[in-house]
C-alpha cells in the first residue's frame, strides 16, 4: 500500500500552532470524577508558619477553581492537598503537588500558585549535596546571586523563569525548556564554573535568535568554548600492586613492620630528655631549616644578578631645561625621580587626575611623591587635544611631583561592555556616545606621551586569573609581548618617561616563567606583574609573586599592579616587590572605615558615637594629630556624625588611610633598611590579631614561612 505521510492535508495550514497547550475544560474529561482519591502531603518550616496562615485563604481558592482541596496542619507543620469529586484535571493534582513544595521552600504565594497555570512548571534543585566544603558551598552559592543579586536577575531576563535562593535549594518556576537551562548553570556553579559564562552564552544566543538567517542553523561556532585544565593534570593513582611496581620483585612475605614514633625517640636519646630539652630541639631544627631556606634562596638570587647600570641609565631621570636669557627657567620645579632608597613605595590612585577627596596640596602633605592617573580615563575627557594643549597631567592638576599612568587595557575589558581584544587592538563602543574606538598599542603610547608621566605602562592583554579558558589565558600572554614591541617602537619619549613591561599569564606559573623572560630580554626600566587582585585565592597570588620576582632582575623595580590591603603589601614585600597601588583606601573611607593599626574601623558604628579619641592614637596624619601640633584633632566621633550625611568624614577618612598606608610602607622601609622587616612583619600581625597566632590568616604564614620569616615565633 502506498505511504500517504507526505500527501496534502487540506486542514493543516501555516498559522497553526502546533506547540500550542489548549486549557483543559471540565467537558473534555469523559471519564467523568476519579474513581480513587489522591493525595500529597509535604513539610514546612516553623519561620513560614505565620506566613502561611496568612496567605491560606488566597491559596484555597485558587485550587478551588481546579476541584483540589487543601489542609494546613500548624501543629503537625505540614499542607496537604487532594482530590475532590469536582477535580476534572487529572494534572492540576500534580500541580498542587508542586505548589504546596514551593510554599514549603518560601516561594511567595502569589508567585507559586502561577504553577497552576498551563506551561508553567517548577524544579527544586538540591545543591548541597554538589559541594563537600561548606566555607566554599557558601562562596559558589553566592556567585548564583552576585554582587547586590544582579547575577540573579541576569538570568531571570535571559531566561524568562523566576528563581529563588533558599538554604540548599535553589527553586525555579518557567517554561520547561528554560528550567533545564536554569539547571545547567547552577550545577556549573557548583561545580566552580562562574554563571558570568553561562550568561554571556545566553546573551549570545538571544541576538542571534532575532537574526532570521541564522534562525535554523546551528550556533556552536559563535558560543564560547571553555577548556577544562583539570583534567590533564590530573595525579596518577599510586601503584598499591607491588607485582606491577618497577624494579621489584614479587615476595610472599609482608614487608618488615615500620618502628613507631616512640622507638625512634627511644634509638636517638630523645624519648629521656626533658619537656624543656625537646621543646629546644624542635627549635633549633625549625631554625636550621629556616636558615637553609633563607641559604637557598639567596643562592638563587645571586645566580640571577646582573651587575648594576652605571649612573645615567635603568630608571631614566628627567634632563634639567636650559634657562632662558632672563635667568629663569622653561619649567616650574623639576621633580624628583624614585630612587632606590625610596622602595618599597604606594602609589595612591588617582584615576581622572584627582585623588576623591583631595586636594592635590592635601596629597602632597600626606608625603606622597609618585601618584597614579588612568590613561583610559584622561584620554576620553579631557582628551589627548587638551593634554597637548596645557602641557601635560602635571600641571592640569598642578601636581609637581612624579606621576604613573597604566595603559587603559584594563579599563577595557573590566567597564566596557561588548569589548572586543584583537591582534590589532581592543575594540569598544564609547561610553559617552557609543561610537565604535579603538585603543592599539601605538595610541596608547601616545596618550601617555601627552599626559607627560614620569612612568608609563605598556598596552598589555588583561585576563581573569578565575577564567577557566586556559588557551585565552596563554594567548593573552603572548599577545602581551608582541604589543610590548609595539609599545617600545611607538615611545616618542624614552629619556624622560620610563617604559614599564608588564607580566601576564594567569596563575599558570609555567606561562608566568615563560612570559618573564620574554619581557626582561625587552630591558624595560621596571617591570610591573599584572593580571592579579582578580577574586583569586591568596596562596595562588603568593605563588606566582614568588615565581616572577626570583627571575626578575634585583636592580629594576618590581611593580605588583591592584594591591593595597595592608596584609597583602607585607607580605608582598617580603616576597621581593616594590611598588603597590590601589583605590581601597580612599574607596574604603568613603563608607566610613579607617585603616588603623590595630585592623579595620567602621566608624558608622554607634559604637563610635561618643569616642573622643583620635582616629588613630599612632598616627601622625593631619586628622589625628592634636591643634597644638599642628593638626585638626579630628575624633572618632566627629567622623561618626559626619560619615553618613557630610561628605567632610569621607575626605578626612581618606587623607588618614592615604597617610596610613604611605607610612606602613615607610616604616617597612625603614625596618628593611635596619636589617630587621621579620620582626616588623611579626610585630604588624601580633597587632592586628591580638597576639592569637591561630587567627593569622593561613596563606600568610605561608607565604613568609617559605621566605624564612616565622610568624609563631616571637622577637
Amino acid at each position: 500500500m502506498p505511504s500517504t505521510y507526505k500527501k496534502d492535508k487540506p486542514w493543516d495550514t501555516d498559522d497553526i500552532d502546533k506547540w500550542k497547550e489548549d486549557t483543559f475544560t471540565p467537558d473534555q474529561n469523559l471519564g467523568g470524577t476519579f474513581s480513587e482519591e489522591s493525595s500529597f502531603a509535604t513539610l514546612f518550616p516553623k519561620y513560614r508558619e505565620l506566613y502561611l496562615k496568612q496567605s491560606w485563604p488566597m491559596i484555597t481558592r485558587t485550587l478551588e477553581k481546579h476541584g483540589v482541596a487543601c489542609t494546613l496542619d500548624l501543629v503537625e507543620g505540614s499542607m496537604t492537598v487532594k482530590t475532590t469529586r469536582k477535580t476534572y484535571d487529572p494534572a492540576a493534582i500534580l500541580n498542587a503537588r508542586d505548589l504546596i513544595k514551593l510554599l514549603a521552600r518560601s516561594v511567595p504565594a502569589p508567585q507559586a500558585v502561577k504553577i497552576m497555570e498551563d506551561g508553567v512548571a517548577c524544579d527544586v534543585i538540591k545543591i548541597r549535596g554538589l559541594v563537600r566544603n561548606k566555607d566554599r558551598f557558601v562562596k559558589r552559592r553566592q556567585r548564583i546571586l552576585g554582587p547586590n543579586g544582579s547575577t540573579l536577575k541576569a538570568l531571570e531576563l535571559l531566561t524568562q523563569t523566576y528563581i529563588l535562593v533558599q538554604g540548599n535549594t535553589v527553586s525555579v518556576m518557567g517554561a520547561y525548556k528554560p528550567l533545564k537551562e536554569v539547571r545547567r548553570v547552577v550545577e556549573d556553579c557548583m561545580a566552580n564554573i562562574h554563571p558570568i559564562y553561562h550568561i554571556k552564552e545566553l546573551m549570545i544566543k538571544r541576538e542571534l535568535a532575532k537574526d532570521p538567517a541564522l534562525k535554523d542553523e546551528n550556533w556552536d561556532r559563535f558560543l564560547p568554548h571553555f577548556k577544562k585544565r583539570n583534567l590533564s593534570k590530573r595525579r596518577k593513582p599510586f601503584v598499591v600492586n607491588e607485582k606491577k611496581a618497577v624494579g621489584k620483585n614479587y615476595t610472599p612475605f609482608p614487608p618488615p613492620q615500620e618502628r613507631s614514633k616512640v622507638d625512634l625517640q627511644i634509638e636517638s636519646g630523645e624519648y629521656f630528655l626533658s619537656k624543656a630539652a625537646k621543646e629546644r630541639g624542635v627549635r633549633e631544627r625549625r631554625e636550621e631549616k629556616m636558615k637553609d631556606k633563607m641559604e637557598e634562596r639567596k643562592r638563587k638570587r645571586e645566580e640571577a644578578f646582573e651587575a648594576p647600570r652605571e649612573e645615567g641609565e635603568g630608571i631614566k631621570k628627567k634632563k634639567k631645561k636650559r634657562k632662558t636669557e632672563d635667568g629663569e627657567g622653561e619649567g616650574k620645579k623639576r621633580r624628583k625621580d624614585v630612587q632606590a632608597d625610596e622602595l618599597p613605595m604606594f602609589m595612591p590612585v588617582a584615576t581622572q587626575a584627582s585623588l576623591k577627596g583631595l586636594t592635590p596640596k592635601q596629597l602632597e602633605e600626606t608625603s606622597c611623591r609618585l601618584c597614579l592617573n588612568n590613561t583610559y580615563h584622561l584620554g576620553l575627557k579631557p582628551g589627548q587635544k587638551t593634554l597637548d594643549a596645557i602641557g601635560g597631567a602635571h600641571r592640569l592638576q598642578s601636581w609637581p611631583h612624579n606621576i604613573l599612568t597604566d595603559s587603559g587595557g584594563f579599563q577595557m575589558v573590566s567597564l566596557l561592555e561588548l569589548a572586543q581584544v584583537t591582534e590589532e587592538g581592543v575594540r569598544f563602543l564609547s561610553p559617552h556616545d557609543g561610537t565604535p574606538m579603538l585603543l592599539t598599542p601605538e595610541h596608547s603610547i601616545s596618550l601617555q606621551n601627552s599626559i607627560g608621566s614620569d612612568i608609563i605602562m605598556q598596552l598589555d592583554d588583561v585576563i581573569a586569573t578565575t577564567s577557566p579558558a586556559h588557551d585565552r589565558i596563554k594567548e593573552a600572554m603572548y599577545r602581551s609581548v608582541r604589543w610590548l614591541d609595539r609599545c617600545i617602537a611607538a615611545h616618542r619619549k624614552p629619556e624622560s618617561q620610563n617604559l614599564f613591561c608588564i607580566i601576564q599569564g594567569g596563575l599558570d606559573l609555567d606561562l608566568r616563567r615563560e612570559c618573564c623572560k620574554e619581557m626582561v630580554a625587552r630591558d624595560t626600566p621596571g617591570i610591573a606583574i599584572g593580571g592579579l587582585s582578580g577574586g583569586e585565592a591568596k596562596a595562588e597570588y603568593c605563588k606566582v609573586i614568588d615565581i616572577c620576582t626570583n627571575l626578575l632582575p634585583t636592580h629594576k623595580p618590581r611593580y605588583v599592579m591592584g594591591v593595597g590591603y595592608p596584609a597583602d603589601i607585607l607580605v608582598s614585600i617580603a616576597l621581593g616587590a616594590d611598588m603597590f597601588d590601589c583605590v581601597w583606601p580612599t574607596r574604603t573611607a568613603r563608607f566610613g572605615n579607617a585603616v588603623t593599626n590595630s585592623g579595620t574601623l567602621n566608624l558608622k558604628s554607634a559604637a563610635y558615637a561618643y569616642d573622643f579619641g583620635p582616629v588613630d592614637e599612632d598616627c601622625r596624619c593631619t586628622c589625628c594629630r592634636p591643634p597644638s601640633e599642628g593638626g585638626l584633632g579630628i575624633t572618632r566621633a566627629y567622623i561618626h556624625h559626619t560619615s553618613a550625611k557630610e561628605t567632610v568624614g569621607a575626605h578626612l577618612l581618606s587623607i588618614h588611610n592615604v597617610h596610613y598606608l604611605l607610612d606602613l610602607v615607610r616604616r617597612a622601609r625603614e625596618a628593611i633598611t635596619q636589617q630587621r622587616y621579620p620582626a616588623f612583619v611579626r610585630a604588624y600581625f601580633a597587632l592586628v590579631y591580638g597576639g592569637e597566632t591561630e587567627k593569622f590568616p593561613r596563606w600568610a604564614v605561608d607565604a613568609l614561612m617559605g621566605v624564612g620569616v616565622d610568624l609563631s615565633t616571637d622577637d
